[in-house]
């Protein structure tokens, strides 16, 4: 399976080390993953797409976030 990674547009040398992870983690599965799990909450406990989407961008969004800038907090500090 081909990954396309939003880190693929950059020369990995001109980006920062610690936008590398940010960058790498925003892909197309990862835009699948999101509407996946939205269209089977809608299924799941029968509502609209839309507001399946916006109960997943909400709930994961931020947790992802919090991931991201952990990560980000750790590269810098360690490198």
């Amino acid at each position: 399976m081909v990954e396309i990674y939003m880190l693929d547009l950059f020369d990995r040398k001109s980006v920062e080390p610690f936008f590398i992870y940010p960058f790498a983690i925003i892909n197309v599965f990862e835009l699948l993953y999101w509407l996946t799990l939205a269209w089977l909450l809608s299924d799941l406990i029968d509502l609209p797409f839309g507001k399946s989407l916006k109960t997943v961008s909400s709930s994961y969004g931020p947790g992802l976030a919090l991931w991201v800038l952990v990560t980000m907090f750790l590269t810098i500090n360690l490198t």
